[in-house]
């Protein structure tokens, strides 16, 4: 059994909020939840005043130690295609942009894809932009990845 999730908030009058999920599907399953709720499948801006929404988008900006487990539950749990796409255009591709994500996490990535159908069509959804030097831009033109615009030159 893995720790709980847990995410405190506090508002301007000083209530505090507390939130507890016993597992990365659990709030998966909350996070599709609430895009699907709020009618913003596909498209939208993100959810705003979500808890389960700002405890994702904490775990990959911050590239905690389990972003990929919460990143597997989310594609697990999508619930149909434009979802896992919507997710490569947003978390994966902030995640493998990211300049501090290393060659052992972008394998780990290639690794998952390389056995799951629903994640590659996840990363497929993800832009590769130009500030990413050409040996990343590779790995992930690889991985499914794909240019939004005229390929650059090569260095």
């Amino acid at each position: 059994m893995t720790e709980p999730l847990i995410i405190v908030n506090w508002d301007d009058y000083g209530h505090r909020t507390v939130r507890q999920w016993d597992s990365y599907d659990d709030l998966a399953d909350e996070y599709w939840r609430e895009w699907v709720e709020r009618g913003d499948l596909p498209g939208a801006e993100w959810p705003e005043d979500s808890p389960a929404n700002e405890l994702v988008d904490e775990i990959v900006v911050r590239h905690a130690v389990d972003v990929m487990r919460l990143i597997e539950a989310l594609v697990k749990r999508a619930p149909d295609d434009d979802s896992l796409r919507l997710l490569g255009a947003g978390l994966l591709e902030y995640l493998v942009r990211d300049d501090r994500s290393d060659d052992e996490l972008i394998d780990q990535i290639a690794r998952i894809a390389a056995v799951d159908a629903r994640f590659r069509l996840a990363l497929s959804g993800g832009w590769i932009g130009q500030d990413l030097d050409m040996a990343r831009e590779r790995r992930l033109l690889a991985l499914g990845l794909t240019y939004p615009g005229e390929r650059r030159a090569e260095e």
